[in-house]
């Protein structure tokens, strides 16, 4: 077993809630591609804080089924 096995699994869970966490307030969010891709709530985006003039809908990435 690996010497640090346990921060490993500790930072690869909360890189994976960080996926689907809105970088501005914290709700639960979508990826989006704005030209970067972060995880964004739609409530932010509606209120604004990404300039573009997309809708949010238009970049959400969509999960591949």
């Amino acid at each position: 077993k690996k010497k640090y096995a346990f921060l490993e699994e500790k930072v690869n869970k909360y890189e994976k809630l960080s996926e689907n966490t809105c970088i501005f307030c914290g709700k639960k969010a979508r990826m989006c591609d704005f030209g970067w891709i972060s995880p964004i709530c739609r409530s932010c985006w509606d209120k604004g804080k990404i300039s573009s003039t997309r809708s949010y809908d238009e970049v959400v990435i969509k999960e591949k089924e």
